[in-house]
């Protein structure tokens, strides 16, 4: 999500925005809150709050991917096809006695 790295939750954009690029609908209206400027994070639009359109095949899209303990980030062409990338969270160091020195 292009508002502070955050998991989009309900994905949205401004219906006059050109992008296929979503931004989550709450951290939007709560940074708006905090600041209003209402401007879409992707393209700088004004996006006021009835502009926004939840895009639909996003949502689709995130609940395929599901809700587990990997992050995951989606890259769309504009053609609307879609790759998956994993980050796991979690201890990845190593358990060598060489690098406790």
């Amino acid at each position: 999500c292009p508002l502070g790295q955050m998991f989009i939750e309900t994905p949205v954009r401004g219906k006059n925005c050109k992008h296929v690029q979503c931004f989550d609908l709450e951290t939007y209206l709560l940074m708006n809150k905090a600041q209003p400027n209402w401007e879409c994070p992707v393209c700088s639009k004004k996006t006021l709050t009835d502009d926004l359109i939840v895009d639909e095949y996003m949502k689709e899209i995130l609940n395929i991917v599901g809700d587990d303990e990997v992050a995951e980030s989606i890259k769309m062409d504009e053609n609307g096809k879609w790759e998956l990338f994993k980050i796991e969270f979690g201890d990845h160091s190593s358990d060598s006695e060489d690098e406790n020195i």
